[in-house]
């Protein structure tokens, strides 16, 4: 578990949680929202080949992604604020395989 993180100002791709297992991620902080039209490619999460993974009570401020998942199985966000950016990418071109959502539940999202 990793808790109460701070990422101000990635210059590319924020976070990547890959090939990885059974990862909770609390608190986080992301906020890329100073870069303006030079924050592209600024993710907030990307999570490939991961399965078990849980976001919850994070903030991410950023010109792409909030969260992009590929290959990735049995995920659970909560309490995710996503502003600036695309929002939610499943399978975004990476792989051939299909990430398949199975229950979704929308808990008061905020985009």
């Amino acid at each position: 578990n990793f808790n109460d993180v701070n990422i101000i100002n990635c210059p590319r791709q924020c976070v990547s949680i890959n090939s990885a297992s059974d990862t909770t991620l609390t608190g986080w902080n992301i906020d890329v929202s100073a870069a303006g039209s030079l924050g592209s490619n600024t993710d907030g999460f990307d999570i490939p080949s991961s399965h078990g993974i849980t976001i919850r009570n994070a903030v991410v401020k950023n010109q792409d992604d909030c969260v992009a998942i590929n290959q990735d199985s049995n995920f659970l966000f909560e309490g995710l604020y996503c502003s600036g950016g695309h929002g939610l990418s499943l399978s975004v071109g990476q792989s051939s395989e299909t990430v398949t959502p199975t229950y979704c539940t929308p808990s008061r999202p905020t985009l």
